[in-house]
């Protein structure tokens, strides 16, 4: 601004439109490519700040405000006739007259606004795009300036990929470091599939830097994921916001004003053909590169070869070179290559540095690259683009007799696929963004290292450094030219083989745990016994003197801290799950549902076998199974935010999974697909996070509220937010968790060790006086009394049992999971596979009493009765006196962990916790209503209550429905209880709605209108005054039905983004709604009088929508991957007419009434959207699965 910009040009720069939509706004396609080549043009100035964002801005003359590109924050304003633009993150801040008011608005993704201060004139979205996009000939700048790198069929890209006729110099691989488990788990099904492979049950193999087995340098950095603070994007179902566009050359002067866009190269993704690298080498003549071999001779310094790349490539810069090739091709006998990634660091930094760095792009030409994880590293460290040749060569080699050039393209998209993904588990949604942003994590590189060449990375618990890096090239280079060896070997990195890597659950260790279970003794075992974690590498000491293990506090108390692991049903099959539940409860643990849910019989309140009601209600972005029932039956209810094995992504359970038994408890369709998001709708920020663990709290008051975070460094910081949040209990998730399936490279390389997670969180709570105030739990691999010793040590209070528990019922870890083909029956829908199981809940219960009887013994010989006393007791544990020269020698350093500094650790004071609670004046609205109500709702009577509420009276109806749900279940109360409320409803306004209530409100409300509604009926309407001047108003806010499973809403006005995400089973009506309608959707039937945002039905599954529109083309705005656009047949008719009909007695609608008045004229102005998915299910299959599943209970089957 400051430079002479425009206040809204400087905005959309920094916070631009993703370019391919914006159709959405204008009707001409001259002012379309005018809005393109502004975003374009802009590009090559700075990367799009992502957000999530809702900015409200000034310099003085105008006030404006913009949103980010994906709508990921909440803004209203209201506009009144004295002059008063109101804008907020919540309506009703301030009370308006009705005759005072002009409009009230939301604001959409990537909308921009403004006001004068000089004139008071109001600028919305369209005036200012259009004049910033008018004020110079971008397209004209972009046609002299910008070259596009076009991309060509396959053939093309990649069919002068030859093979010599002697074949490759197959040595090169042993050397770069090349395994056959890179062949066979990543490149062949990659090049086969499109898409990234998959894996399950977890990472149990050891660090890099403690591995016995040769591993990648791309292996000590794990990928950042966002949890809590910010949003993670679905990449897949929201793919228009992403982009993996990248500019070449030198990034043009953000703070000039003139046009000075002096040339560049866009490519279409930072993946690279030979064709394309061909194309860039072409261009050297009007566009500069520089060659850099990255070799070193073996008797070299590898400092010294980086030294030398790092002036080379000044040297380049300061003779215009636009590009950078680093290059590791022609390795030959007596050289080594140096890790690209290093590489790509030290060069980034070094021009950093020197003050070159915008003005050269770095391309990396690489040996060393197989998966999205390595690309991603690239990338994140300062890569532009990258040419992995030697993956096309396996790949040329491998498929020789079939169309390779296919599937070199194939391994390409796959690759894209993942690094979409990468960017997206951060909230990244563009390249540019990401690229040089180092979001990565350095995991056991040494100080050393890490200061020189990755500064911006702190090192975290110490590691390697340049000297181990050449021993390890060195090795490899020995194994390739010396023993000339050249054929690749698996390393046993996926799966456990005999002479390959370590693992956790090894053969050996998975059957002493079945042992142990079966009531037997544990089988002696001749394998060698390496350190896979860190905790094995510590050592438990004590001062005291050993005591009478009767004297240790009893099994009944310890097993109290125990609990089950997440599993969810559909990840295993039902009877499994349910026998899983019963065995915790058994032993006096706690159950959990995972993010399935569970049958209702379960949970019901007539069930009689309370043994299967799970403890622990879990709630997950995708809602599914959650009602208010379920809640109101749970004694916890945990909030999953992350998953170990997958942080940052969601989840799809597979059409042919979905059995009746889960489509029943999911709210959905058998044979449907079902998707889970990656982020929590109503979880954007901290405060989305307080609200939620508030909505809960208040629907289910008995109930404690965890929330599951994953370890990384900051989860400290993550902890403390979430505790003051409200939560009661924070999980630790370490990043060796059990999943059901997840692509491989989200279980090799995203998470941290619980020890590291479980440190940092105790010791930053410790830090913020907030220990007290909650319960830490830990899981993640969790097998051994001694494994709880350590935990509690570091700060623990609770443990869960997830893979060990189910290796008691009988899992051999065969990895098979994501398959259907579980050999023990456990994690298969398949009735042929499940006949093979064999668990019995008393196996979970023995293994559970066996763990506590160990533990018992341990505190007996460290001389303590109690568990709780060595609680955050570091001074207990030390290095293990046997590691101590390994550890040295690879330069481990785990003082963080033990906390050196505190002499007797950071225990707790007591084991109760302390709680902060609102000294509330007076009641809330619900309390206030249950007060006058309290006789009818016990006698399933009918009462009316009129009641006048403000934003701050949140989860109005909740606590009634909770009441209701907890005293009758969901469906059994036959009263009616109708509140009749005026003004404007804070957040969460009917979340879990039961059967029997009927929230009418005359005013607007805020984001989660009807989140998790089970039942009941919602009416909004504004005034009379202000619905006869039939204006397009914002009546509720953002994510409306999220998770809804029943219930009606009818809404006299417009709706914002995410109107109706994940329904599972409401209906309503609303007269307009924002981007991203529908999403995820499964059951219910929407009807929208009027217009939609973009990416409408994305990911919906089930469902039905009708869109009402006259002057806008559905076609725009759809996913038409997932949804089609079809007319109405009758029985659509009558059910729309009924539908508006209903919404006008309940709304009096002027827009209802107007189309009903000339329903034969206005028929036409309706379509039909209906899930793909549905043409591909076949209903006479459903019907019969539902007609066997009713025998077979007819019959005690």
């Amino acid at each position: 601004v400051r430079s002479g910009r425009d206040i809204f040009d400087s905005v959309m720069i920094m916070i631009p439109d993703s370019y391919s939509q914006n159709f959405k706004y204008y009707q001409n396609r001259t002012m379309n490519k005018k809005m393109r080549n502004y975003f374009v043009y802009h590009e090559n100035f700075i990367e799009p700040w992502d957000g999530p964002a809702a900015l409200v801005y000034t310099e003085g003359e105008f006030v404006g405000a913009k949103m980010d590109r994906n709508g990921l924050r909440p803004l209203r304003y209201t506009i009144t006739k004295d002059g008063l633009v109101i804008m907020a993150s919540e309506a009703g801040i301030i009370d308006v007259d009705d005759d005072n008011l002009v409009l009230h608005h939301h604001m959409k993704s990537e909308e921009i606004f403004g006001v004068s201060l000089t004139d008071g004139a109001i600028m919305k979205n369209k005036e200012i795009k259009i004049r910033e996009a008018s004020k110079k000939p971008y397209g004209q700048l972009l046609k002299n300036n910008l070259h596009v790198l076009k991309r060509e069929n396959s053939s093309e890209e990649f069919g002068i990929f030859g093979l010599p006729a002697d074949g490759f110099d197959k040595r090169l691989r042993i050397a770069f470091g090349w395994s056959k488990e890179d062949l066979t788990k990543f490149l062949i099904p990659m090049s086969t599939n499109s898409r990234e492979p998959l894996g399950s049950m977890g990472d149990d193999t050891p660090l890099a830097a403690i591995s016995q087995t040769d591993r990648r340098f791309y292996d000590y950095f794990k990928q950042w994921f966002a949890q809590v603070t910010n949003p993670p994007i679905d990449s897949i179902r929201e793919r228009s916001v992403m982009s993996l566009y990248k500019y070449l050359g030198s990034e043009d002067n953000l703070l000039s004003i003139a046009p000075t866009f002096n040339g560049a190269i866009r490519i279409t993704s930072p993946v690279l053909s030979p064709n394309e690298v061909l194309e860039l080498y072409g261009y050297h003549e009007w566009f500069a590169h520089k060659k850099i071999i990255c070799h070193y001779k073996i008797s070299g310094s590898l400092s010294s070869k980086l030294r030398r790349i790092n002036h080379d490539s000044v040297q380049a810069v300061q003779n215009g070179a636009k590009i950078i090739f680093l290059s590791d091709e022609g390795l030959k006998r007596g050289t080594l290559p140096v890790p690209m990634p290093l590489v790509v660091s030290s060069v980034h930094h070094y021009l950093v540095e020197k003050k070159l760095r915008s003005k050269v792009s770095i391309i990396c030409i690489t040996g060393d690259v197989v998966e999205d994880h390595h690309i991603a590293v690239l990338i994140a460290l300062g890569a532009s683009a990258v040419y992995p040749y030697m993956a096309y060569e396996l790949i040329r080699e491998h498929f020789r007799g079939s169309d390779w050039p296919e599937k070199m393209s194939n391994y390409r998209y796959a690759l894209e696929k993942g690094l979409l993904k990468i960017m997206s588990k951060m909230g990244i949604s563009t390249i540019s963004s990401y690229h040089g942003s180092m979001l990565m994590h350095s995991l056991c590189l040494g100080p050393k290292i890490s200061k020189t060449y990755f500064p911006s990375i702190p090192s975290q618990l110490g590691g390697i450094e340049l000297e181990h890096v050449h021993d390890s090239l060195l090795q490899r280079y020995h194994s390739a030219f010396e023993k000339g060896k050249d054929v690749l070997v698996e390393k046993g990195l996926y799966r456990f083989r005999k002479h390959g890597e370590q693992h956790g659950f090894s053969p050996a260790i998975f059957k002493n745990i079945q042992s142990e279970a079966a009531g037997k003794q544990p089988v002696k075992s001749s394998a060698a016994n390496n350190p896979v974690y860190i905790r094995d590498f510590l050592t438990i000491t004590s001062k005291r003197i050993p005591i009478d293990i009767e004297m240790v506090e009893p099994t009944g108390s310890l097993l109290k801290r125990f609990g089950s692991g997440g599993i969810s049903f559909g990840a295993i099959s039902e009877v499994s799950h349910r026998e899983l539940a019963r065995g915790f409860t058994l032993a006096g643990a706690r159950s959990n549902t995972g993010e399935g849910g569970e049958l209702e019989d379960r949970y019901s309140v007539s069930n009689p076998d309370k043994n299967v009601n799970s403890y622990i209600k879990q709630i997950a972005s995708g809602r599914f199974g959650v009602n208010v029932e379920y809640l109101a039956a749970a004694r916890e209810i945990q909030i999953k935010m992350a998953q170990g094995a997958k942080p940052g992504e969601g989840g799809q359970l597979p059409g042919f999974k979905v059995s009746n038994l889960i489509a029943s408890a999911r709210s959905a369709s058998p044979g449907m697909p079902l998707i889970s998001p990656p982020p929590h709708h109503d979880i954007y920020s901290i405060e989305d996070i307080k609200q939620l663990i508030y909505d809960l709290k208040v629907v289910n008051p008995r109930a404690k509220v965890s929330v599951k975070l994953v370890a990384q460094p900051g989860i400290g910081t993550i902890a403390s937010g979430v505790v003051k949040a409200g939560a009661d209990i924070v999980l630790i998730s370490g990043a060796d968790g059990g999943t059901g399936a997840s692509p491989l490279g989200s279980i090799k390389h995203t998470g941290f060790p619980w020890e590291y997670g479980l440190a940092e969180a105790h010791q930053t709570l410790h830090a913020n006086g907030l220990r007290d105030r909650v319960t830490l739990r830990v899981d993640g691999g969790i097998k051994w009394a001694r494994d709880i010793i350590i935990a509690t040590i570091l700060g623990a209070e609770e443990f869960d049992f997830g893979t060990a528990a189910l290796v008691a019922m009988g899992c051999v870890m065969a990895r098979q999971c994501h398959l259907n083909t579980c050999p023990a029956g456990i994690a298969t829908n398949d009735e042929k596979f499940m006949k093979k199981f064999k668990g019995k809940a008393e196996n979970v219960s023995n293994y559970l009493e066996k763990i506590t009887q160990e533990l018992r013994l341990e505190l007996s010989q460290m001389g303590y009765i109690h568990l709780q006393s060595i609680i955050g007791r570091t001074d207990l544990l030390k290095i293990n006196s046997t590691y101590k020269r390994y550890l040295k020698g690879r330069g481990l350093n785990f003082d963080i962990l033990l906390n050196k500094s505190a002499k007797k650790g950071l225990p707790l004071q007591s084991d109760m916790k302390v709680k902060y609670t609102d000294v509330r004046q007076k009641k809330t609205i619900d309390e206030e209503i249950i007060d006058e109500i309290r006789s009818d709702l016990l006698t399933h009577g009918h009462a009316v209550v009129y009641k006048n509420i403000q934003n701050t009276d949140r989860a109005i109806g909740t606590r009634i429905s909770g009441e209701i749900a907890f005293l009758f279940g969901r469906n059994n109360f036959k009263g009616s209880i109708q509140c009749r409320l005026f003004g404007a409803a804070g957040q969460s306004f009917g979340a879990f709605l039961s059967k029997g209530i009927e929230l009418r409100l005359k005013g607007i409300a805020n984001d989660y209108v009807g989140k998790g509604m089970s039942s009941g009926l919602i009416t909004i309407r504004m005034p009379e005054m202000i619905r006869r001047q039939d204006k397009d108003h914002t009546v509720i806010g953002n994510v409306a039905l999220y998770g809804a499973t029943g219930g009606e809403v009818f809404i006299a006005g417009r709706g914002g983004e995410r109107f109706a995400v994940r329904n599972s089973g409401a209906s309503g009506i609303v007269e307009g709604i924002g981007n991203h309608g529908c999403e995820y959707m499964t059951q219910g039937t929407i009807i929208i009088l009027g217009q939609i945002g973009k990416n409408f039905g994305a990911g919906m599954t089930g469902g039905i929508a009708y869109v009402y529109s006259k002057n806008k083309r559905l076609e725009n705005y759809i996913n038409a991957d997932f949804v089609n656009e079809v007319d109405l047949g009758i029985k659509d008719q009558n059910l729309v007419l009924r539908f508006i009909r209903n919404h006008i007695f309940h709304t009096d609608s002027s827009m209802g009434k107007r189309i009903v008045d000339n329903w034969d004229h206005e028929l036409q102005f309706f379509k039909k959207l209906k899930p793909t998915a549905l043409d591909i299910v076949d209903l006479d299959d459903i019907y019969n699965l539902h007609v066997a599943d009713r025998i077979n209970v007819m019959l005690n089957e």
